[in-house]
């Protein structure tokens, strides 16, 4: 998707160079977009560029950010029709100088040190790939608290068994700080004709070319649930086309790299039961797919045996494999 317009202001010949690539997809953010723009110009770190992708918006979102890049030399504002979130970051991608890129979506917010604590991360290691923050709830805030840094460093495939059980390594892209380089090398993109699970599919892709990530125990990205939000969407055709690709997806990787068999077994039944969660809370009545119910018998076993699992999967698998789906999905929508 070529850009509509890209707004680059006569102060970006200012010599500064730029060690990080921030990425801002936005589409119809009027009403959040502005806490936003205030935490990006809290932040300290100065050699990075902020790219405003707006994704063909129809509210003031355009406004807003032709404000504020007024006010900051290496805020860019990029222009395209509407072709959803992951055409939007691709296009941050192509445009981007920074030696590294992060993302950060335009309805959530970020602690004023959230730039220079990746960039802290780069500096303390180095010769990693992929350097790995943490998320909370807006709503969490007042709770979490950053306590004294720590920092793991482990092999990508031990990241990509992580994000696999969901054992704290989320998929999305936001609070990781990505080498460019390593994206150009390997042409990693986001895959514009998934809807659901792009994000995964893309960190999932990144980890198998990268060598080392670095995880640190901060907590300094906040984001906002919204009821329209994909994860509050019912179950729909599409939906479960989405769930379908997926499975054969991760059965690629499997054939591809048959080591990740077991954790792929555990994230299908954490995909399966989802699906299945959303079709009872459409009608606790109607029955349930055979397919989606084989695969959770087939699943559920070996999910709740595999060590480091998450612990909400673990116990959803125990309840499958001793009560079957239906009792377990009454038992969690009366109690839970």
């Amino acid at each position: 998707m070529i850009a509509k317009d890209v707004e680059v202001k006569v102060s970006m010949t200012i010599e500064i160079e730029i060690k990080l690539s921030v990425i801002i997809p936005v589409y119809n953010a009027e009403k959040l977009l502005p806490n936003l723009i205030a935490s990006v110009q809290a932040q300290t770190y100065q050699q990075v560029e902020y790219l405003f992708i707006d994704d063909g918006s129809s509210d003031g979102s355009v406004e807003l950010i032709k404000a504020y890049c007024r006010l900051a030399p290496t805020a860019i504002l990029i222009e395209q029709n509407h072709s959803g979130v992951s055409v939007a970051r691709n296009l941050g991608m192509d445009h981007a100088r920074g030696e590294f890129v992060t993302f950060i979506d335009a309805d959530d917010e970020v602690n004023p040190q959230y730039v220079a604590a990746l960039m802290q991360l780069v500096e303390r290691i180095p010769d990693a790939d992929l350097y790995v923050s943490n998320v909370t709830p807006k709503y969490h805030l007042a709770m979490t608290q950053n306590s004294a840094l720590r920092v793991e460093r482990m092999r990508a495939e031990q990241a990509q068994r992580a994000l696999l059980i969901e054992n704290g390594f989320s998929g999305t892209p936001v609070a990781k700080c990505f080498r460019r380089e390593l994206m150009l090398a390997q042409q990693l993109t986001f895959d514009p004709l998934l809807h659901f699970y792009e994000d995964f599919d893309f960190v999932f892709k990144y980890l198998t070319a990268a060598q080392i990530v670095v995880r640190d125990n901060q907590f300094n990205y906040y984001y906002r649930q919204h009821m329209n939000s994909t994860i509050h969407q019912p179950m729909t055709s599409a939906r479960e086309h989405a769930l379908l690709m997926e499975q054969m997806r991760l059965e690629a990787y499997v054939q591809q790299y048959p080591r990740f068999r077991k954790y792929v077994d555990a994230r299908l039944f954490a995909l399966s039961f989802y699906h299945a969660t959303l079709l009872y809370q459409q009608d606790v009545h109607q029955a349930l797919p055979a397919s989606l119910l084989q695969t959770l018998a087939a699943t559920a076993l070996k999910t709740m045996l595999l060590p480091k699992v998450n612990l909400k999967i673990r116990l959803k698998a125990l309840f499958n494999q001793l009560c079957g789906t239906k009792l377990t999905l009454r038992l969690l929508h009366r109690y839970l």
